[in-house]
């Protein structure tokens, strides 16, 4: 593995490690316990982390298809891209729909953190699935 596509892959594990926090934190609690805020705060540091691991591991696609590594999942790896984009694009607009201030903008902005997260993990899973053995 080369070392971009595990700095990736680890970015992406401890994304979704948080993200797995913030999930059951807002699922399992009231929203007078106080957990909310401190789910949100770490929903704001998963965000970045949710990015750059996305960006890390499609640069480092590009890098290995340069390098002409082959590749034993090709059409995975086209599927994690556009995941990964999808997920940049749905993340991204849920922090702008966030902000908005109606009431509509709420729940659309819970669907597009849900599509974001959902399809970050399938991302990252596709990305990590193993390359063939070089050499």
């Amino acid at each position: 593995m080369d070392s971009t596509r595990g700095v990736g892959l680890v970015l992406a594990a401890v994304a979704a490690g948080l993200w797995a926090v913030v999930v059951v934190a807002v699922l399992m609690t009231g929203p007078e316990d106080g957990v909310n805020i401190g789910a949100a705060l770490l929903a704001l540091l998963a965000l970045p982390l949710s990015v750059g691991a996305t960006i890390t591991l499609i640069v480092s696609r590009r890098d290995a298809d340069r390098r002409g590594v082959s590749d034993s999942h090709p059409r995975a790896r086209r599927i994690a891209v556009v995941l990964g984009i999808a997920s940049v694009a749905c993340l991204g607009g849920s922090m702008v729909t966030g902000q908005l201030e109606s009431t509509g903008t709420a729940a659309v902005a819970l669907v597009l953190l849900t599509a974001g997260i959902a399809t970050f993990v399938a991302s990252s899973v596709l990305f990590a699935l193993p390359l063939p053995r070089q050499g």
